[in-house]
């Protein structure tokens, strides 16, 4: 069981084994990468983040794949999908241990390349971490979804954290948004 010191009590009364740690959700997807050997044959893994048309993209994205006959897997607002196999959706990036546990069932079904949206909540509540993206793509930025953050400039930092080299090998970032936040992403991404 995997707990806070604030959980440990109930945890320790569970008679299972008990890892402690301040934060389990930044430790939940190394965790979950582990049990699921998230590193073993990975398909090639598309990140998309963004205000405005994430979904959209995705599936762009995944459309084209899939003409080039590429078997394919999608997680998103609107559903996850598996090939053709198509699963309900809860939220918009979900959990790591949900996204590991689905990377998984997608390498098991053959897909080999997946495309995610990304949300800024993905990145600050640790749901894509254990992962390392080919391709991270940064479509616009706008002051919708900040109650979540504190001001636009944490809400940027949250995105442009995607581009960390140990979460992304490269990254695409549109330069028909707003100059100064497309201009951040990319020196934040150097």
């Amino acid at each position: 069981m995997l707990t806070d010191p604030d959980g440990l009590a109930d945890a320790q009364g569970s008679g299972l084994p008990v890892i402690l740690t301040p934060d389990p959700r930044a430790a939940l997807g190394d965790i979950a990468a582990w049990v699921h050997r998230s590193a073993e044959n990975p398909a090639t893994l598309y990140g998309v983040t963004g205000t405005n048309g994430k979904t959209s993209v995705v599936y762009l994205l995944d459309g084209l794949l899939r003409q080039l006959g590429v078997v394919t897997g999608l997680t998103s607002t609107a559903e996850r999908r598996i090939g053709e196999e198509s699963i309900t959706s809860r939220l918009t990036t979900p959990e790591a241990s949900e996204l590991h546990a689905l990377l998984a069932r997608m390498r098991e079904a053959e897909v080999r390349a997946v495309t995610i949206e990304v949300s800024a909540q993905a990145l600050t509540r640790h749901r894509v971490d254990g992962l390392v993206f080919d391709i991270a793509a940064f479509i616009n930025l706008s002051h919708d979804h900040l109650d979540d953050y504190a001001d636009f400039e944490e809400y940027f930092d949250a995105k442009a954290a995607f581009f960390d080299p140990d979460r992304a090998r490269r990254g695409v970032v549109s330069l028909d948004t707003s100059g100064a936040s497309a201009s951040s992403t990319v020196r934040a991404s150097r």
